[in-house]
C-alpha cells in the first residue's frame, strides 16, 4: 500500500506519491495540484473543504490558517479575536471556534482537511490510502506535533513520520543525491513563521546540522498590505474598527495583491465598501509602497539572528514557502547568507516539500536508498529544585533519542513537570518563570522511595513520551499533557 506525502500549509496543501521511485503530485479531476487549506462548517453538521469551502463558504464559517491555529495555546487563540470573521471562545481549559454558531476545535479543522486529502488521494490513485508522511513547520512544539498526528489518525491515516519542511524540501530538490557532501541552507517562510535549517547533504543522506525559527511570516506581510490598501482607499485603518466583514475582504484582496507584487511593480486593487459613501474603491499599490510598510518586519527578521549560525559558508541557499517569493525577502536572505538563491528548472520550489514527503515515505518503506537525520528544535527537560529546568535533551539532539536521570527526592508528595524551552538560546538553566518555557506535562503524585527517575523518549517524528519511575517500588507513571481537543 502506497505511502503518500502531504505539505499542509496555512494557505494551501499539496499531496504526492511515488510512481516507482519518482515522486509525483496528486491532482483532482480538474488537474489542480494545490488545494485551499480551508474548511467551512455547516449548521446541520458536516463540512466543506478545499475548493468547495473556498467557493461556497461564508467568512463566518470558513476557518483559515489551520497550522497557525493548531500551534497556538488557548491564550494565544483568544488573542486572535478580531482578526477573523469567526470568534474564539473559552470552553473550560480549551478554546472552541464559533463558526457561525457551529462550535469546533482547531483539531476538527485539521481532521476535516486530512479526511479531504485522503479522499483526493484515493480518487486519484484508485486504491485505498492509509499511510502518510506529513511535512510540518520546523518550529512546531510537542503539543502541536501530537495534535497534528492524532488529527491524521482520526481521519483514518497512519502517520509514518512528521517531517520538518526544510528536510522535505531538500529531499524534493534532490540534494540527497550526488557523491559530494555539501552544506545547504534552507529558508522556509510560511504563513506564521520563518525557519532556517543548515543541512549537510549528499551521498544518499541529509543531516540537519542546526535549525532556527522565529514567529514572523507571510501573514504579517499580508496584514501590513491590507492596512496599506485600507488607508489608501478610505483614509482610515479598518483594522482599528469592528468591521469584521471589511477586514476579511481586505485580507483576501491583500493575498491576491501580495502574489502579484512578487512579479509586478504595481498592482490595481478593487474593493467594495471603502470608497465615498460605501462605494467600490479602485487604487494602485506599488511594490515600493508595500516594501516601506514591511520594513519593521524585515528588520525584526534580521534582528532575530535567524540567519546567523556557526556555519558561514554554503554551497546552496534554498528559499521555500509563500513569503520566499517576496522580492524584499529574497534580497534579505541573499544579503544575509551571501549567496544567490538556488533555482532548479525541473522542479517547482512550491512543490518540493510535498514531493520530499513522498520520498521520505519511500525511504521508510525501503523503496528508496537514502537517509535523513532530523534533530530536536527545542531544549527539553524536567522541573528541578529552585524552579529551574534541568535539560535532559538539548536542542539539536539527533532523533530518535532517549535519556534518563535519577533525582534524590523525599518520599511522600511529589510534583513532576516536563518543560520545553521554545526560545533559540542555549544553556542548561531555564527559569520556570521564563515566558518561553512551555509546560508539557504537570502531575502531582506520591513517592514510596527516596528517589525518582525521569525518562524522556522521543520518536523519529519528534513526539515525546515522559515516564516517572518511583525509586521505592518501581511504579511507572506515563505523563502526557495533550489531546486533540
Amino acid at each position: 500500500m502506497k505511502t503518500i506525502g502531504i505539505d499542509i500549509g496555512d494557505c494551501q496543501f499539496r499531496l504526492s506519491y511515488l510512481d516507482g521511485s519518482i515522486p509525483k503530485l496528486i491532482s483532482d479531476s480538474l488537474g489542480r495540484t494545490a488545494f485551499p487549506s480551508k474548511v467551512s462548517f455547516l449548521p446541520g453538521g458536516g463540512s466543506r473543504q478545499g475548493y468547495d469551502a473556498d467557493m461556497f463558504g461564508i467568512p463566518e464559517n470558513t476557518i483559515l490558517h489551520p497550522m497557525t491555529l493548531i500551534s497556538k495555546s488557548p491564550e494565544e487563540l483568544l488573542g486572535l479575536n478580531g482578526r477573523y470573521a469567526y470568534e474564539f471562545l473559552p470552553d473550560g481549559p480549551r478554546v472552541v471556534i464559533n463558526a457561525h454558531r457551529v462550535f469546533v476545535s482547531a483539531s476538527a479543522v485539521l481532521i476535516a482537511l486530512f479526511s479531504h486529502a485522503k479522499k483526493l488521494a484515493e480518487e486519484y490513485l484508485r486504491e485505498p490510502v492509509e499511510n502518510i508522511v506529513i511535512a510540518i513547520p520546523d518550529g512546531m512544539d510537542d503539543p502541536a506535533r501530537i495534535r497534528i498526528k492524532k488529527s491524521a489518525e482520526v481521519a483514518g491515516l497512519r502517520v509514518k513520520q512528521l517531517l520538518n519542511q526544510t528536510t522535505a524540501a531538500a529531499f524534493g530538490l534532490k540534494f540527497d543525491r550526488g557523491r559530494t557532501r555539501r552544506n545547504i541552507a534552507v529558508v522556509d517562510m510560511g504563513a506564521s513563521h520563518t525557519a532556517m535549517s543548515v543541512i549537510e547533504a549528499g551521498n544518499g543522506r541529509l543531516d540537519m546540522l542546526v535549525t532556527k525559527h522565529c514567529p514572523i511570516g507571510t501573514n504579517n506581510f499580508q496584514e501590513a498590505l491590507a492596512r496599506l490598501i485600507s488607508i489608501k482607499a478610505s483614509g482610515q485603518d479598518i483594522f482599528r474598527t469592528d468591521n469584521e466583514f471589511l477586514k476579511n475582504e481586505l485580507m483576501i484582496e491583500a493575498g491576491y495583491a501580495l502574489i502579484e507584487l512578487s512579479s509586478q511593480k504595481t498592482v490595481e486593487v478593487s474593493i467594495s465598501g471603502l470608497g465615498p459613501r460605501g462605494q467600490r474603491a479602485v487604487i494602485n499599490i506599488t511594490r515600493d509602497q508595500f516594501e516601506q510598510t514591511i520594513q519593521s518586519y524585515l528588520r525584526r527578521l534580521d534582528r532575530e539572528d535567524l540567519f546567523r549560525t556557526r556555519y558561514q559558508v554554503f554551497d546552496a541557499v534554498i528559499a521555500i514557502g509563500g513569503g520566499a517569493n517576496i522580492p524584499a525577502v529574497k534580497n534579505l536572505i541573499t544579503r544575509s547568507l551571501g549567496k544567490t538563491l538556488f533555482q532548479m528548472n525541473t522542479i517547482d520550489p512550491s512543490s518540493a516539500v510535498a514531493l520530499g514527503a513522498a520520498i521520505k515515505g519511500g525511504v521508510i518503506d525501503g523503496l528508496i536508498d537514502s537517509h535523513s537525520v532530523e534533530r530536536t528544535v527545542h531544549d527539553l527537560g524536567t522541573w528541578y529544585k529552585g524552579n529551574y529546568m534541568d535539560v535532559l535533551v538539548p536542542r539539536g539532539t539527533e532523533l530518535p533519542f532517549a535519556n534518563s536521570k535519577t533525582y534524590s527526592q523525599n518520599s511522600g508528595p511529589y510534583r513532576e513537570r516536563v518543560l520545553q524551552y521554545v526560545g533559540t538560546g542555549s544553556g542548561q538553566d531555564k527559569s520556570e518563570a521564563d515566558p518561553q518555557v512551555l509546560a508539557l506535562a504537570d502531575k502531582r503524585m506520591s513517592l514510596n522511595g527516596n528517589s525518582v527517575k525521569i525518562t524522556i523518549t522521543i520518536d523519529a517524528s519528534g513526539i515525546t513520551e515522559y515516564k516517572v519511575t518511583d525509586g521505592g517500588n518501581g511504579r511507572e507513571t506515563i505523563l502526557t499533557g495533550f489531546s486533540i481537543s
